[in-house]
């Protein structure tokens, strides 16, 4: 009996997801199976891969929603920092776009967009965990430590 989709994803199995999705693609090409391809290759670390898919969603379907920002951040962990900033400002405010400016400006050295998207930060999970990074990044640590400390003692399960 083979995994549905939804098991390889609850069980972080990227790799036996890609390879069903592959199955299914080649079956129908529509663009959801697509979208998970890429979302797969990206947690696997095949950045590339999810960038080519994304970009090739773009081409053939517009743009879909987080299609351009999964773009920015594909661009980000290629080391693609100006590429992935140009990408973010074609699309509408959300908080992956928030934070990814937040870790760009960290990237580019600059402070004061730094701090403007610190000032955007939420206490979310996310948003505080993306503060959390960047403070260990800069040598911060007992800043990191704290939050950490605060997001583990707020989120047990």
């Amino acid at each position: 009996d083979v995994p549905s989709f939804e098991d390889f994803l609850s069980k972080r199995d990227y790799m036996g997801a890609i390879t069903l999705l592959e199955f299914q693609h080649s079956q129908d090409a529509n663009a959801d199976v697509a979208l998970w391809m890429a979302y797969c290759a990206f947690h696997l670390g095949n950045y590339k891969k999810a960038f080519d898919i994304y970009t090739n969603i773009l081409a053939k379907h517009g743009p879909i929603k987080n299609v351009v920002v999964n773009i920015a951040c594909c661009n980000f962990y290629l080391g693609m920092y100006t590429e992935s900033k140009a990408a973010l400002e074609k699309e509408s405010q959300s908080g992956l776009k928030t934070r990814l400016n937040f870790h760009l400006s960290h990237k580019l050295g600059d402070e004061v967009a730094l701090m403007e998207y610190h000032q955007q930060l939420q206490d979310i999970l996310e948003d505080q965990l993306s503060l959390a990074a960047i403070h260990y990044l800069r040598a911060h640590y007992q800043e990191a430590i704290d939050i950490y400390k605060r997001l583990l003692l707020q989120n047990r399960e």
